[in-house]
């Protein structure tokens, strides 16, 4: 049995119980589920946390607080490596989930604990990996997808849905730039459709519909729901787990051709604005497209936590 700990300086709090609630974000749900997973695998996990002052036991994992450094067989550190400093562990790993450009390494202090305690790094995308410096590569990178929640299955519907589009990240993700070409050169071909908007997004148009974010209680029923999902940002994503839980549901997504999003099986990922825009109308008015799309993404296989051990392939 091998006994494994996660060392994660997070700014919020969170435990188990938080799963699938709309406050938790991704990093911290993909700990959470990667702790579960690997706790059902028949190891021993810990994941100590900056707001917990003694250990808290929870059927998948047990809490710890983050100055705690009891022995470990291998130790993760999320995102900062510096949180393993002391921590007697036989193997250490970096768990990446966002870029890290060198020079903000090395600015953060990431970098010389890094090297110091030879810790490979772990990433959710090729395109991370690829995109790494080598300083940061310097004792080896492994690409481990960020696994799609059991609650996101394909379930196969019986024809197209009403001409819904979904917006579901963070609006300075490339809202405004979506609007544009929404009332512009969208609602023009379609003047039926909807745009709905999750979360503390503030547009005031009649084709606009605002929701409050949701979470796993009713998001994949609202993604089963939707034409499609937009994500317009042209800055590169390391992963996007929305992304990936809209596919898993067989709803069609549409992204710029940046980062790691067109890794996801199925993604229409686009070069400029004209393609978006093209991707959009076709999508909302050809409905033997739509009913292609749908039943194509049932086929494609999605990573799930749990699918491989991962510290028996490494």
């Amino acid at each position: 049995m091998t006994t494994i700990a996660f060392y994660h300086n997070a700014r919020i709090p969170y435990t188990p119980e938080d799963l699938g609630r709309p406050t938790i974000k991704g990093i911290e749900s993909s700990v959470l589920q990667w702790a579960a997973a690997l706790t059902q695998a028949g190891h021993t996990v810990r994941l100590h946390l900056p707001q917990v002052a003694a250990p808290l036991p929870y059927p998948t994992v047990t809490l710890y607080p983050l100055r705690d450094r009891p022995p470990a067989d291998i130790a993760l550190a999320v995102n900062e490596p510096d949180v393993l400093w002391n921590v007697p562990a036989e193997r250490k790993f970096l768990w990446l989930h966002n870029a890290l450009p060198l020079e903000k390494a090395m600015r953060k202090g990431r970098l010389w604990p890094l090297i110091c305690m030879k810790m490979p790094v772990i990433v959710s995308s090729r395109w991370h990996a690829r995109t790494l410096s080598p300083l940061l590569r310097w004792h080896g990178v492994h690409v481990m997808p960020l696994g799609i929640a059991d609650v996101f299955t394909h379930h196969p519907r019986p024809h197209a849905p009403p001409p819904h589009v979904g917006y579901i990240t963070h609006p300075y993700r490339g809202l405004d730039h979506y609007f544009a070409m929404w009332t512009q050169r969208i609602l023009p071909h379609c003047p039926e459709a909807q745009l709905h908007l999750y979360g503390p997004q503030a547009l005031n148009h009649p084709s606009v519909v605002h929701h409050d974010t949701v979470g796993w209680d009713q998001l994949p029923q609202i993604l089963g729901r939707l034409r499609c999902v937009v994500f317009p940002w042209d800055k590169p994503e390391t992963f996007c787990l929305a992304a990936g839980e809209a596919l898993a549901t067989g709803t069609p997504v549409i992204s710029y051709d940046v980062g790691a999003i067109p890794e996801h099986a199925g993604v229409t990922a686009v070069a400029t604005p004209d393609d978006f825009v093209r991707a959009t109308r076709d999508c909302l008015t050809d409905d033997g497209l739509w009913m292609h799309h749908h039943t194509a993404l049932g086929a494609m296989p999605r990573p799930r936590w749990g699918d491989a051990d991962f510290f028996s392939e490494v």
